[in-house]
């Protein structure tokens, strides 16, 4: 189909409790897009709903341009595979993969050939005579993904597909999920609340907080420029400042309570004595080991951490906090808890917030 999946003002209630508030997003045919945010965020609810499992209170979900909401699951053509796999113990691989087939009334011949087609697209060719028990993990992930496929759905709809497996393997499986996605290409809908799961995979993600669409952009928008102070702390390690907006001799500075000043420039939209939080990310931070506290960003190194490819610094620079992940190839490994450092960061890195 060629008009992707529309959502036009989503809403689920449960009595006074809003699970997801008026929610809008239009999805092109053949996207990666990741539904992602905390528990209770409401991105399961919207899962469960695009796939028929639940009822909405109020809104419409269009499927190649067609509303869907009156039809129930088994007429959506949607491949749905859950966080638990949910395969059939007692069947073999095949027999799995092949069920949607024998409950649309598919011809024997016509399901083993398309059984044996979509076994191999997931490298399970020499398993399909296999039960779930003989399994590993990533091998029943690929099970349950091939039985979503075989009957070619027009959607594919993943609950938290790689929560299960252990990390080396969700590692090697996300990236095995966009392999099989960029050579079907039905478009998907991915829920995780995993951010690397989400950055790695996806053509546009959806961040959901509260019941509430809070941004819907490309990873790279996500990531670097959040329109909320929550997708700045959800996306990543962030620093936020809290500061109010001065006039400096070249432009704007941000002041905190501290007296520290950060420049800023001139952005659109903001005015001296406003109020504003500046988002600095952790690894745009970088660390120099000073012997003289100065006016600017100076602290005390209160803890350092090594993560193997980098350092993680907790600085003192009161009345905050500030985390700085240095990768290891550019870290001074000479910087000790206790050292006196200068933070610097380049100020095109900086988020601009709302206070």
């Amino acid at each position: 189909m060629s008009d992707g999946v529309e959502i036009v003002g989503l809403s689920k209630n449960y009595g006074a409790f809003v699970a997801l508030n008026d929610v809008n997003m239009s999805i092109r045919n053949g996207e990666f897009i990741t539904l992602l945010g905390p528990s209770g965020s409401g991105k399961t609810t919207l899962l469960q709903m695009l796939a028929g499992l639940t009822a909405p209170s109020g809104g419409d979900i269009l499927i190649g341009g067609k509303s869907v909401v009156a039809l129930p699951i088994e007429k959506r053509e949607i491949g749905l595979v859950f966080q638990s796999y949910a395969l059939f113990p007692h069947m073999t691989v095949a027999g799995n993969v092949g069920y949607p087939l024998k409950m649309r009334g598919v011809a024997r011949p016509e399901i083993a050939r398309r059984v044996n087609e979509v076994l191999e697209l997931v490298e399970l060719t020499n398993f399909a005579k296999r039960r779930p028990a003989e399994l590993s993990g990533g091998q029943q992930q690929r099970t349950a993904i091939a039985r979503a496929l075989v009957f070619e759905p027009s959607v594919m709809l993943l609950d938290e597909p790689l929560s299960a497996l252990d990390r080396r393997l969700r590692e090697h499986m996300k990236f095995e999920l966009r392999r099989l996605h960029d050579m079907i290409g039905t478009t998907t809908i991915f829920v995780t609340h995993d951010q690397d799961e989400a950055l790695a995979l996806s053509d546009r993600i959806a961040v959901l907080d509260g019941g509430k669409l809070q941004q819907f952009g490309t990873a790279d928008e996500i990531y670097r420029q959040p329109k909320t102070r929550f997708i700045a702390e959800f996306m990543g390690e962030t620093n936020i400042i809290d500061a109010t907006v001065r006039r400096g001799d070249t432009g704007l500075i941000a002041e905190d309570d501290g007296g520290r000043q950060i420049v800023i420039g001139q952005p659109d939209g903001i005015n001296e004595g406003m109020k504003v939080a500046l988002g600095i990310r952790a690894e745009q931070i970088s660390l120099k080991r000073s012997n003289l506290a100065v006016d600017g960003w100076t602290g005390t190194i209160k803890n350092k951490f090594f993560l193997g490819n980098s350092y993680r610094y907790i600085v003192d620079c009161a009345p905050h906090s500030i985390v700085a992940q240095v990768s290891a190839p550019h870290a001074d490994e000479q910087i000790a808890t206790g050292d006196l450092v200068a933070l610097t960061w380049d100020p095109a890195s900086l988020q601009l917030l709302p206070a």
